[in-house]
């Protein structure tokens, strides 16, 4: 997210209420200007942008990704097709 992006804020929101909702879950938000190394690692070059990381052999695997502020339903649905 970026603090001038308008639509960064309900992004980080579903993120952070489906990791309220689910003990599965964490919900990170992270700067991108102020991160750079991380948002070039992720290939970040527009915000929001979502990634969805599982846990496997205590490694993080990146398993689905998206841009931009998504309707909780289709978050939702991303998160859970991410994971399948």
């Amino acid at each position: 997210m970026t603090p001038t992006c308008p639509y960064c804020p309900r992004a980080v929101f579903a993120a952070h209420q489906a990791a309220m909702l689910n003990p599965n879950i964490t919900g990170e938000m992270i700067e991108a200007n102020e991160f750079d190394r991380i948002s070039f690692e992720y290939g970040v070059s527009s915000v929001p942008h979502t990634v969805i990381e599982v846990k496997e052999s205590e490694e993080w695997v990146k398993k689905g990704e998206f841009v931009g502020a998504y309707p909780e339903n289709s978050f939702v649905e991303e998160v859970l097709k991410a994971v399948e």
